[in-house]
């Protein structure tokens, strides 16, 4: 269940005001597509596996896409495969999402990715993205647990933390190819920190890594 949601799903604005707490055993944001979501409050999940923090596209609702959020406060999910940020988007048609984080996101449950997009898009003109900047901070500590996990297409910008575990994996590129040569993109910044791997398709052939600023870059696993 999630408590901010209404009865179409689609085409909602919602925020989350600074000093606001949602707690829920659930997901406190569950939208479908074409809409924004700008959280500067606490979002806390707890208990039930798949409850992310905001989501997008889940539990049968539309993948069209279209969606944006902004985190600039905390998000919190403790139960399996509860992300705390997910979008899905799997239609070939579905539209671009923009996904910005500025705050704190904290994922302890198995298989619990901090960020997650599902893309479906076919379209260059659709190019999702996904930025985490110098105040922003992932940590997800759960088994099998990834920083920033893209399935489909993103262009990712890292100037702030991701922390997996020296064993874990701070941003992946997986499931596939994408579609109509689209590739992937991660570019690592100024201020960009990374404890984990960085894993890229392999099946894919034009993927690019950047360093922007970023002086002597540490790997603590591995690219």
């Amino acid at each position: 269940a999630s408590l901010l949601a209404t009865n179409t799903y689609d085409n909602n604005i919602v925020t989350i005001n600074t000093g606001t707490t949602i707690q829920i055993s659930g997901s406190p944001i569950g939208l479908a597509s074409a809409s924004t979501v700008t959280n500067n409050g606490i979002l806390i999940s707890t208990g039930l596996t798949y409850a992310y923090g905001i989501s997008f596209g889940a539990n049968g609702r539309s993948q069209n896409g279209g969606n944006t959020v902004t985190n600039t406060g905390s998000i919190t999910t403790d139960s399996t495969n509860a992300d705390g940020i997910m979008i899905s988007a799997t239609k070939a048609s579905s539209t671009a999402n923009t996904i910005s984080n500025t705050g704190t996101i904290s994922t302890t449950g198995s298989g619990a990715s901090g960020i997650t997009l599902k893309s479906g898009t076919s379209s260059s003109s659709q190019i999702n993205t996904i930025t985490n900047t110098n105040t922003g901070i992932i940590t997800v500590t759960g088994s099998n647990s990834i920083g920033i996990d893209v399935q489909g297409q993103a262009n990712v910008t890292n100037n702030g933390t991701i922390n997996a575990g020296t064993n874990g994996t701070a941003v992946t590129f997986e499931n596939g190819t994408t579609k109509n040569g689209l590739s992937n993109s991660l570019t690592l910044g100024t201020g960009s920190s990374t404890i984990g791997a960085i894993s890229f398709n392999n099946v894919n052939t034009a993927e690019t890594l950047t360093f922007d600023g970023l002086i002597n870059p540490t790997f603590s696993n591995s690219v």
